[in-house]
């Protein structure tokens, strides 16, 4: 039997490629990891309105209020750093550069604490009141965090994809 993708050399049984197709199959964003992919292109555009609507609002606010509070400018300053944090993770991961690894660990745990001061703040020392979809959106990101800080810690497979 041949390899599937170059139908030159024999095929190793287990995935039905060559050794050399295979070394070059290995090194590809596939399988779960286009979860994460997927992750970080919709969390980069969202991120962007983010920004652009916080400054909006900003804008907005300090021609009748001539302030902005702690709220405010933390809000901006940590969507801003979570902006960067996700343009560094996803221009590492689609390079399958070495530091992918560092930088995916931290845009999850900044998505984390993002998440618990957008909502954690409001709900604790102002009495917020939080809709199901805010629940949602607080639970997906730490259930995400949950699941992808150990995948990136102990996947084989990243060192396979990203470390060099």
């Amino acid at each position: 039997m041949h390899c599937i993708e170059c139908q030159q050399q024999e095929a190793n049984k287990g995935s039905g490629l060559c050794d050399p197709c295979e070394r070059v199959f290995l090194k590809q964003i596939n399988g779960f990891l286009y979860l994460p992919a997927a992750g970080l292109t919709i969390n980069l555009g969202l991120l962007l309105l983010g920004v652009l609507g916080i400054i909006a609002s900003m804008i907005g606010v300090w021609p009748y209020a001539n302030r902005i509070n702690w709220f405010d400018v933390g809000y901006m300053a940590l969507t801003i750093l979570h902006f960067v944090i996700t343009v560094c993770a996803s221009w590492c991961f689609f390079k399958k550069k070495k530091h992918t690894r560092i930088l995916m660990i931290a845009y999850y745990l900044a998505g984390m604490i993002s998440v618990l001061y957008y909502y954690g703040i409001p709900v604790c020392f102002y009495d917020a009141k939080m809709d199901s979809k805010d629940i949602s959106f607080a639970t997906t990101s730490v259930i995400a965090a949950v699941i992808w800080i150990p995948y990136f810690l102990k996947s084989e497979r990243i060192n396979e994809v990203f470390c060099r």
